[in-house]
């Protein structure tokens, strides 16, 4: 067996929990002891900065990009999806595979060691496993396929499931489809919910700006059962919420909605700085938090989003949410996108838990300080371990 130790002025074991003087020590890949450095402890001494699990991203676009800075002022969201088609559909493989790769190894550098992939298998699983970075890369569909394929094994840190795309976007059977061959493979399942307004307006009536998309791309939707709901309601009847569930953006909720998806234990992913570029808006991550939902937290796609960095992320969150406290924002990049992702042995450094640690170089004088730091601003210096 192998042993090694690690130790900083600040160890964060979990979100809230910061040890001065702190080490960790690690036996063929996983945490064995972590705690205050007795004196003369033998180990590398990384310096005056904090060593921590390494963040999570829970909802991300590795596929897109190549296609960076589609999102303009005053766009609406709809004008927003025509320029990613047109764009997406003028993108050759190769400069897709290039952008995923450069993506990838943006986010590693910045401290991301489990990503959660949507789109289609490639080219995100090769940059990942090019670069290193475990996740879950969910093979997202939309339409109508009367057939979901089968995943690959799990290989390389990467595990593989299903992802609807969205209710206005995809035929309710289809959906039901992917639920259950996640559930069949004990893999979560995620769908982007609730993110627009002219998400909302198509499935109150199948008409308005989304209706006329869908008619110009020549997708039929007239077997699709809309009832006059919004998508909280229509994810519910159509059993798609529950614990397996991750549902992406939650933009467009209402507070009996909010406990909807607490009650069935639906986890929830946000992406606020892709919500502010394209919708101008923020979802309601106090509300979330305080029904019990264990809020995680995406960057989405380079479309719609400055860059994969967690930590700029997290300090939009602290910018925009000045009630939140830095240990709340910090798990919801680490511990509570782990688990919404089906792996509770991230995010937290205690024994058995998967050795994927980041020291970070940041100059603290309590143990109050290195979480508020972290949250506020990208650090100029990410070291993996």
């Amino acid at each position: 067996m192998e042993h090694v130790r690690h130790k900083a002025r600040w160890v964060i074991l979990e979100p809230g929990v910061c040890i001065e003087n702190g080490f960790v020590e690690v036996t063929d890949g996983r945490v064995s002891a972590g705690g205050k450095a007795r004196p003369g402890l033998v180990a590398y001494d990384h310096g005056h900065g904090v060593i921590m699990p390494a963040l999570a991203n829970g909802h991300c676009h590795l596929s897109l990009s190549a296609l960076a800075s589609l999102a303009e002022p005053g766009m609406s969201f709809v004008q927003w999806v025509r320029e990613l088609i047109r764009a997406k559909e003028a993108l050759t493989p190769e400069a897709a595979a290039d952008g995923a790769l450069k993506a990838a190894q943006s986010a590693k550098q910045t401290g991301t060691g489990f990503l959660a992939e949507v789109g289609p298998l490639q080219p995100g699983t090769c940059a990942m496993e090019q670069v290193g970075i475990e996740g879950i890369v969910f093979l997202e569909l939309l339409g109508n396929v009367p057939n979901v394929p089968d995943l690959p094994a799990p290989s390389n840190g990467l595990s593989f499931s299903m992802a609807g795309h969205a209710l206005h976007t995809t035929h309710p059977q289809t959906l039901r489809s992917l639920k259950a061959s996640a559930a069949r493979y004990r893999r979560p399942f995620s769908i982007h919910l609730a993110e627009s307004t002219a998400e909302t307006e198509f499935l109150a009536d199948g008409r308005g700006e989304w209706a006329g998309l869908l008619h110009e791309r020549g997708i039929d939707f007239s077997s699709w059962d809309l009832v006059s709901e919004r998508p909280i309601a229509r994810a519910d009847r159509l059993g798609l919420l529950g614990p397996g569930t991750l549902a992406v953006h939650a933009l467009d909720v209402q507070p009996g909605e909010i406990e909807m998806l607490a009650k069935t234990r639906t986890s929830v992913c946000v992406c606020p700085r892709s919500n502010w570029r394209l919708h101008g808006r923020l979802p309601d991550i106090e509300a979330f938090l305080d029904s019990g939902i264990p809020v995680a937290l995406g960057t989405d796609s380079l479309a719609s989003a400055p860059s994969l960095s967690m930590f700029e992320e997290m300090a939009f969150v602290a910018q925009s949410y000045p009630d939140l406290r830095p240990e709340t924002i910090l798990a919801m990049a680490s511990v509570h996108a782990a688990a919404a992702l089906g792996r509770p042995d991230l995010g937290r450094i205690m024994p058995g838990q998967e050795a994927s640690l980041i020291y970070v170089d940041i100059a603290s004088g309590s143990p109050d300080d290195p979480a508020a730091e972290l949250v506020s601003a990208s650090p100029a210096f990410v070291e993996w371990l």
